[in-house]
């Protein structure tokens, strides 16, 4: 073994690692290097296996591989609604700030969805693929996207800075959107005038000056994604107008924003509680592509006040999403799911969770708060 490897592998000694789930596994603290590593597995094999699942939650960011070291005490492990550390664990709860986490470790951990069906059920299209009604709604999604990956153009119009879909998730070359740009961390919808919704669990007062909300990144055909975007397709958030996340299963924001939206633009909330078995579907930003538009899913578990389940095909990125009946009114927001990816050992790559079922292991559903959870707000404060 060399001497790198060791180095690293020391390092893993005390790591925290992190789970392939947002869900249902079990965290655990490292104590041993053998304790992580699969039947079979050889050390340089079980490193990069861990190096590319800390990768894939953004503790690494766009640093080199060799950055697991200076990080090693830092790295934490989800387990539900628990983050560990090293030296210290603690429990999220209502009281709990969500100022303390960064823009992409609040989706990183809290956005994870999937795939439901058969394999080769994904049910999402791109915006070009869509009939003209869902074109025309889908003018009512945004992406929200980091301020540093917005570029002003010399005519005054912008671009979005991005990454390939296999890069920035390290994915296996047989996923579907493999060449795909990366742009944005979670998605959202314009319900007024001066305000746009999304995740509660995507926004803090720390991370409000960080991002922008952008309107119509899609792919205008099998091979070019938008590229150019005006000024008025992309507002400042200058205001969080209300949020809400606890253990009890609420999770909405409400941004204002720092100019009037445009009426074509504004969906409509249906405040009726959505039916059992009822068909739905979602257009949203799945780990930061160009809009998506994912039906042929209805609701599942409909008992809880704040929230419902149902087998839609989304993907961390579309925390925010908006979640539209068959008249295309919002019945809620997507927040959050079952786990995305799973890690291919043969290929040394991740490929997409399939569920065949809701009954199976971390099969559970994704999730969606109900309009209930803000459309008292949205009356007081929309213009």
């Amino acid at each position: 073994m060399n001497r790198l490897y060791k180095s690293k592998l020391l390092h893993l000694l005390i790591v925290v690692m992190v789970s392939v789930s947002c869900g249902n596994k079990q965290a655990v603290t490292v104590k041993s290097f053998v304790e992580v590593k699969q039947p079979g597995e050889s050390d340089e094999d079980a490193l990069y296996r861990l190096e590319n699942e800390l990768l894939l939650r953004n503790f690494l960011g766009d640093s080199s591989l060799t950055s697991l070291d200076s990080i090693a005490m830092d790295s934490v492990i989800v387990f539900s609604d628990t983050i560990k550390w090293a030296k210290r664990s603690r429990k999220i709860s209502k009281s709990t700030s969500l100022d303390k986490f960064t823009t992409k470790s609040l989706e990183t951990i809290y956005g994870q969805k999937v795939i439901y069906g058969v394999v080769d059920a994904d049910n999402r299209k791109d915006w070009y693929e869509a009939d003209p009604r869902s074109q025309a709604t889908s003018l009512q999604t945004a992406c929200l996207v980091e301020k540093n990956k917005l570029v002003q153009l010399q005519n005054g119009n912008y671009t979005l800075k991005s990454r390939p879909f296999s890069e920035a998730k390290y994915l296996c070359s047989t996923e579907r959107f493999y060449e795909q740009p990366v742009s944005g961390f979670c998605s959202g919808f314009a319900v007024s005038s001066n305000l746009v919704i999304t995740a509660g669990h995507c926004i803090n007062k720390k991370n409000l000056n960080d991002f922008v909300i952008v309107f119509d990144f899609k792919m205008v055909d099998k091979e070019t994604v938008k590229k150019e975007y005006l000024p008025t397709d992309i507002y400042l958030p200058i205001e969080i107008v209300d949020s809400g996340w606890n253990e009890q299963g609420v999770d909405y924001g409400i941004l204002k924003v720092n100019r009037t939206i445009p009426k074509h633009r504004i969906a409509l909330i249906r405040e009726q509680r959505v039916k059992d078995s009822e068909p739905i579907f979602v257009m949203g930003h799945p780990c930061g592509l160009p809009i998506k538009i994912a039906n042929q899913a209805s609701v599942k578990s409909n008992s809880n006040l704040n929230f419902f389940s149902t087998d839609l095909d989304t993907y961390g990125g579309n925390s925010g999403s908006p979640v539209y009946d068959t008249a295309h009114q919002i019945v809620g927001i997507l927040v959050r799911g079952a786990t995305d990816f799973k890690y291919d050992y043969q290929n040394k790559c991740y490929i997409s969770r399939i569920c065949e079922t809701m009954l199976t292991p971390d099969c559970g559903g994704e999730f969606v708060s109900r309009t209930n959870q803000f459309v008292k707000t949205l009356k007081l404060n929309a213009k």
